[in-house]
């Protein structure tokens, strides 16, 4: 398909036999390479309603870095940029076939984690890994990063309990 030339204006304030573009050229398309693993990444963590944080702002960074990001939520929240009116966790046995079906398909070289939110969701993203690294050894076993957690979860401080 042939690309459009930009639209041109003539600009009264302007000289003689100039224009002003108004229209700027059309841009490339980038495609994610989803065939080659160390171009996904899932990311396991919040989901933040504002779009600033959590998931949302990392599949925006991973699209930025050319990076096709896959997700799993384990927790939303109902936020803004001013305040978070709430919380609520994903079910550990849908956070792990979130996770399942994600790697299913779309096997990466490395994850991001985020907010977990809870003790049972951080041993169940902990339990998964564990049994992923043994069946692909190629996956770098790195630990787990330590999660922002709530007050009410204190546990989840220690995610090998």
């Amino acid at each position: 398909m042939e690309a459009k030339p930009p639209q041109i204006e003539n600009n009264k304030n302007a000289p003689p036999h100039s224009s002003l573009v108004t229209a700027s050229p059309p841009r490339k398309t980038v495609r994610h390479d989803f065939k080659n693993s160390s171009a996904r990444r899932p990311d396991i963590a919040g989901s933040d309603s504002g779009g600033g944080a959590g998931v949302q702002a990392d599949l925006k960074t991973f699209a930025a870095f050319h990076v096709h990001g896959a997700s799993a939520i384990a927790c939303l929240t109902a936020q803004n940029p001013r305040r978070v009116l709430a919380v609520e966790p994903c079910s550990a046995k849908m956070l792990r076939q979130q996770i399942e079906a994600v790697f299913e398909e779309l096997p990466p070289a490395a994850a991001k984690t985020g907010m977990l939110f809870s003790a049972e969701n951080i041993q169940t993203v902990a339990s998964f890994f564990s049994s992923f690294v043994t069946r692909h050894s190629s996956f770098p076993a790195r630990g787990l990063t330590r999660s922002w957690c709530p007050p009410a979860a204190r546990d989840c401080s220690n995610p090998r309990r």
